[in-house]
């Protein structure tokens, strides 16, 4: 049999391998979106300081358990019950997963009683607490002074009269918020006035 040598079947040769090679270098590209798991946790912010009498609001946000945030909670239809210890009023007292937005809810404290408050998180029809946080209100600032002492006492005794440094809801004000306050003491009659302590606020009179 004759070796025929054909240029025409030689040029076809070569095509064909050069698309298979140019097939082989083609490459393919995507996005893959990676989304936030289900809900695992609340982060809890709080400001540093929380007067008597001031609103602060708690925020909240939900996070998987790989500590992504879940920006869409919105739309997991969840809803939790919100409640706190003391006298504290705590607003909302149903959360709804609607209320979030970006993954982030604000729960309102507002109390007048300077006391620690315990913030609870249940999740609907649960018993045991998604996240609990103490808040400490303090006092407010200096408002009036309570003057506390005997309702009679019989001429020549000694007898103590407490003056007691209170806000305007009537919690007792730390010394460190009055210390730089210059106070004037007046009396009225012929008693004698003496400070026996400056720190818890006595004087003997007599």
């Amino acid at each position: 049999m004759k070796n025929i040598f054909s240029p025409k079947r030689l040029l076809l040769s070569m095509a064909s391998v050069l698309l298979v090679f140019a097939a082989s270098n083609v490459s393919h590209s995507g996005n893959i979106i990676v989304k936030p798991g289900g809900f695992d946790h609340f982060a809890v912010q709080l400001p540093e300081k929380i007067r008597a009498g001031e609103g602060i609001i708690v925020k909240l946000q939900a996070y998987d358990m790989h500590d992504n945030l879940i920006t869409n909670f919105a739309e997991t239809g969840k809803e939790f019950k919100v409640s706190g210890s003391g006298s504290a009023q705590v607003r909302p007292s149903i959360l709804k997963a609607a209320s979030f937005t970006g993954g982030s809810a604000g729960i309102t404290i507002t109390g007048n009683k300077a006391e620690a408050v315990v913030l609870s998180i249940f999740e609907a029809g649960g018993t045991v607490p998604v996240v609990t946080r103490e808040v400490k209100i303090l006092p407010n600032k200096l408002d009036h002074f309570f003057i506390q002492s005997p309702p009679s006492v019989a001429a020549g005794n000694k007898f103590d009269i407490k003056v007691i440094a209170r806000d305007a809801y009537n919690n007792p004000v730390a010394d460190t918020d009055i210390e730089t306050k210059n106070i004037k003491l007046a009396l009225a009659g012929t008693a004698g006035l003496k400070i026996v302590s400056a720190d818890i606020w006595y004087l003997e009179m007599g």
